[in-house]
């Protein structure tokens, strides 16, 4: 898709101080500075898209879509997987967990733009460094969840599930692609259990994003409009699997 090099990647301090935050904290906080802004040329585009997202029919004033790629162990080769159904298990989410949720696709263009697979390409690099055996010896599941978080008036937008939470995938990008000046309520939190929240702050300008190690608790707030209008706070999810 783009002229980067993944090998001449893996010397950039920006690059090596998130696998450095991961090896310490389980957890990294990440910049548009880890990006080549060349790779990243249609990246309006993909901001445009959550304008177009459906409804997410659960509650939570969300719209939203899901789509999986299957990385192959043996090629590298990343293939579009059938289906977009999504499910966690019990264990993780108390809300949905066991359950199969129905989202509708990411657009084709999402899918095959140069933005997408930069950032499969930069978070592949920092899983495999963190998570070596989860290439160790089969195909990886990278899943990919465009996410609108969209409350007007009154009523709040919050995520699926709403307390603090782990995933059952051993690595999830939280990445900002935009964020509405009346969105209150968004920020994000990390700890070491539900009861013990250590750190908390928030995703601000686009291209920032969270990294979480495996059965990292987190979660974020409950978000509302400041003024009543429609606010809206657009979220790219990347799962290693």
């Amino acid at each position: 898709m783009n002229d980067f090099d993944p090998v001449r990647a893996t010397n950039r301090p920006e690059l090596l101080s998130a696998i450095c935050q991961m090896g310490a904290l389980n957890w990294a906080f990440t910049t548009k500075d880890l990006y080549d802004p060349a790779a990243l040329r249609d990246f309006p585009a993909v901001q445009a898209s959550y304008h177009a997202l459906p409804p997410d029919p659960e509650p939570g004033n969300r719209l939203r879509a899901h789509s999986r790629f299957s990385l192959s162990h043996e090629t590298g080769e990343l293939l579009l997987m059938d289906g977009s159904d999504y499910s966690q298990s019990a264990e993780y989410n108390d809300d949905s967990g066991g359950k199969v949720r129905h989202f509708a696709a990411v657009s084709q263009e999402v899918l095959a733009s140069s933005t997408l697979h930069h950032l499969i390409q930069i978070y592949e690099i920092i899983a495999r460094a963190t998570q070596p055996q989860l290439f160790a010896e089969r195909d990886v599941t990278i899943g990919v969840h465009q996410i609108r978080y969209a409350p007007c008036g009154l009523a709040p937008a919050y995520s699926n599930p709403i307390v603090p939470h782990r995933d059952d995938e051993r690595i999830v990008v939280v990445l900002l692609s935009s964020v509405s000046q009346n969105m209150a309520g968004d920020q994000n939190y990390l700890g070491q259990d539900r009861r013990n929240l250590g750190h908390c702050f928030r995703l601000q300008r686009p291209l920032d994003a969270l990294v979480l190690g495996p059965d990292q608790y987190h979660g974020v707030g409950v978000m509302h409009s400041i003024d009543g209008r429609p606010a809206h706070r657009d979220i790219l999810l990347v799962t290693f699997m």
